[in-house]
């Protein structure tokens, strides 16, 4: 692997390359082992992910299209339950202030 930024890699499988970049999951996963199958001991948190993209011939084509930091935000977890999940989670929401007022009512 060759890392040619702190987000973008090259990949090398069996002399192909391929593109590769590093993304932020939406939540974040515990990982877990066993050593008798009864117990589970937590070993890490995962909280990013590397995604292999498409063949490339040279390594110097990943670095001719410009990214931007939103290729970087993952939209879905890693089950189907979870897909758009930063989307539904975590959407914005409507602030509970009151606007002020603009208008002035004559009672007469």
């Amino acid at each position: 692997m060759i890392v040619l930024d702190p987000r973008r890699a090259v990949v090398r499988i069996r002399k192909n390359l391929y593109s590769a970049k590093l993304v932020d999951l939406p939540t974040i996963i515990e990982s877990s082992k066993t050593l008798d199958r009864k117990s589970l001991y937590k070993t890490a948190d995962i909280c990013q992910m590397l995604i292999i993209g498409d063949p490339i011939s040279h390594e110097e084509t990943i670095l001719a299209y410009p990214s931007k930091s939103s290729d970087y935000i993952y939209p879905h977890g890693l089950t189907p339950p979870l897909r758009w999940v930063r989307k539904r989670r975590f959407r914005k929401r409507i602030s509970n202030r009151v606007p002020p007022l603009t208008t002035k009512l004559d009672i007469n």
